[in-house]
């Protein structure tokens, strides 16, 4: 069986970081901490992360605030940082290098021991910066060379460079909710709706472009340590699926996501709000410190979602916080029913996805313990369409209920639904829990 010598590389500041030295560390999962906002605000990483890549109190906030800290926000924004540090630093301090993967294979059988060199499996250019005290960017360029791709009805592996999981801005509409006339308090260089001793709301905020929004939720699917796998593809077919929040996952056998493409929605694919990263707006607010309201949409697919989240922090004592989160998220024509004649083809019939579900996190210094709880169906606005899925039924493999990767020996269809069911598709509740 193969394995990897795992090395996250991160460069820190550019050119004089790579001639002085890389920070290399062996690791079995990714880091997703940046240094460019270290530098940038001459901080450790460890004063917005517990262990990167979740975030903390002070970390949540930073993100929730466009990834700026008002007291330290210059007025000037990018122009006084160009006068004051000059064009190269601002330059620098604006970009961070990841670079994942193995450096080796070993290959051990009673037949052959093999070593060799393998390519990095993602390299991710990140650029980030305040532009003004209300605008900032966050852009990931990424580059993959054995990237997993569906065409001409089969999964194969190739080669991609472009837009990473996300590319956004964050824009702070304070000051503008103040010329319209609500109270406001100035903070460092940015403005706050609120008064001192009474009301306050950091925000509301836009965030615009390819996103991923689940951050500001109790259970960050896109912050977890869970050591990651990917989805592994052979002659055209899936080979193993990844490990994955299954809370968070599609769930459904024998969707589609598209009908020209007649590309599967595998059950482990994240979906809606959980995407990894999809084009989108995302509009959130924090009220009194306390609870963080956030709405948005999301194109999916063929179609697009909805959500509303609410995240109560009910607990902030030192290190120690603890805090709830409640969503509800429908998705408008975002997968294709089975041709009822022929399920390993997408029919005519666009589905609505429906979830709904509640997330608590617990932490205290680095250790945190975070669970959530969904409950997804599909919904077809014309008439009844699918079922529950049924293994039984499956012809083409099956998948387990739980986070964990699961062997399929199938076409590029993981399973198929039953035939004779015709009422609306659903699944029971199921959950997620990390520690």
């Amino acid at each position: 069986m193969p394995k990897q010598l795992a090395v996250v590389i991160l460069v820190a500041a550019g050119l004089p970081a790579l001639v002085a030295g890389l920070v290399a560390f062996a690791s079995p999962r990714p880091v997703e901490a940046v240094p460019a906002f270290a530098r940038q605000y001459d901080l450790q990483c460890n004063a917005c992360h517990t262990r990167p890549p979740r975030l903390n109190r002070f970390g949540e906030q930073f993100h929730m605030m466009g990834f700026q800290i008002p007291s330290a926000a210059r007025p000037g924004g990018i122009v006084s940082s160009v006068r004051e540090d000059g064009a190269v630093k601002t330059l620098i301090d604006s970009l961070a290098l990841r670079i994942e993967g193995g450096l080796f294979e070993y290959t051990e059988s009673p037949r052959e021991t093999e070593t060799k060199f393998v390519p990095p499996d993602e390299i991710t250019l990140f650029v980030t910066r305040p532009l003004l005290p209300e605008l900032s960017i966050f852009v990931e360029i990424e580059g993959e060379p054995n990237a997993v791709a569906f065409e001409n009805g089969r999964y194969f592996t190739r080669g991609e460079f472009g837009l990473g999981k996300e590319a956004f801005f964050m824009l702070n509409f304070g000051r503008l909710l103040g010329l319209l006339g609500a109270p406001t308090m100035e903070m460092g260089g940015q403005t706050m709706v609120g008064k001192h001793g009474g009301f306050s709301m950091h925000g509301p905020m836009l965030m615009a472009g390819k996103v991923d929004p689940n951050t500001n939720f109790s259970y960050a699917t896109n912050r977890q340590l869970i050591a990651p796998t990917e989805l592994e593809v052979a002659h055209g077919e899936v080979e193993r699926l990844p490990v994955v929040p299954y809370a968070f996952a599609s769930k459904f056998f024998g969707l589609f996501k598209n009908r020209d493409e007649r590309e599967p929605q595998l059950v482990t694919d994240q979906v809606m709000y959980n995407t990894s990263g999809a084009p989108g707006a995302d509009f959130h607010a924090m009220f009194n410190d306390v609870v963080l309201g956030q709405i948005g949409f999301l194109r999916e697919n063929e179609g697009f979602n909805t959500y509303a989240a609410a995240r109560f922090d009910l607990l902030d004592r030192g290190e120690l916080t603890f805090n709830v989160s409640a969503l509800v998220n429908w998705g408008f024509g975002v997968v294709r029913a089975p041709d009822p004649d022929d399920p390993s083809q997408p029919g005519g019939k666009r589905l609505d996805r429906l979830r709904y579900g509640i997330a608590a996190n617990v932490r205290w210094k680095q250790p945190s313990c975070e669970g959530a709880s969904t409950a997804p169906r599909l919904v077809s606005r014309f008439k009844p369409t699918i079922s529950s899925t049924r293994r039984s039924c499956c012809r083409a493999g099956s998948t387990s209920s739980g986070p964990a990767a699961s062997r399929t020996r199938s076409a590029t269809v993981p399973c198929c639904p039953c035939r004779r069911s015709s009422i609306p598709g659903r699944t029971s509740p199921s959950s997620s829990a990390t520690a």
